[in-house]
């Protein structure tokens, strides 16, 4: 780890060091998932948090990108309706927080907190959102894109809760972090060729190819289809 900062506690438990490693293996891990309480709900935010964010927002950047990320302090953002706020166990790195940092391409509006999949748990839920998340559920979400203050790299994330879901029960943080986006992405390219296959009415037994398939999306995309294509 390049950057490294001790334990702290907080009204939500112990907050793990942040570590982020260098390269595309650019990893936020603030604390193993196994190892966080459940939020207690009417429980004080804090004012502030720890994030990762570019240094220089116009220079652009290369590897490795550890060289060229901070961690700040920032203010702990508060869910607006249909929003939460998760406290954050681990986020990944994907091609847009890479492509940000080399040519100050955001992929959603203004660059700032760097991480768009996030894992942990729900600490405050905003008015008029959806009973179907409560405080003190571990979640795992899609944050949407590089932008202002909701990035996946930090203490706590915002999120949409359209983009929320349960955690699978036999993920922890690390695991489940990685899944969202390169998920959503494959889930959406297999419905597509499912189509396909429908209106060409292929043969049986026909093979399916997925090209480039050591990434992220297509190792997803191979388990899906072949989960999917199964006679």
């Amino acid at each position: 780890p390049l950057h490294h900062l001790s334990p702290r506690s907080s009204p939500y438990g112990t907050v793990a060091p942040l570590v982020v490693l260098s390269s595309m293996s650019l990893l936020a891990l603030l604390a193993p998932l196994a190892l966080l309480a459940p939020a207690a709900a009417g429980l004080q935010l804090p004012a502030t948090m720890r994030a990762v964010r570019k240094k220089n927002a116009i220079l652009p950047c290369f590897t490795p990108f550890t060289s060229c990320v901070e961690l700040f302090n920032t203010t702990v953002p508060r869910p607006a309706a249909g929003q939460i706020l998760g406290r954050v166990a681990a986020a990944s790195v994907n091609p847009c927080d890479v492509d940000y940092l080399e040519f100050d391409v955001a992929c959603s509006g203004g660059g700032g907190v760097l991480g768009m999949d996030v894992a942990g748990v729900v600490v405050a839920v905003g008015v008029d959102t959806s009973t179907r998340l409560k405080v003190g559920d571990r979640v795992w979400a899609d944050v949407g894109g590089v932008q202002g203050d909701t990035g996946g790299m930090a203490d706590f994330a915002l999120l949409s809760e359209a983009q929320v879901g349960l955690m699978p029960t036999n993920l922890n943080g690390p695991e489940a972090g990685t899944i969202p986006l390169v998920g959503l992405t494959a889930l959406e390219m297999l419905g597509k060729v499912l189509r396909a296959l429908n209106a060409t009415k292929l043969p049986p037994n026909a093979t399916a190819v997925a090209t480039s398939g050591s990434g992220g999306t297509g190792f997803m995309l191979v388990q899906m289809a072949a989960q999917a294509l199964r006679p």
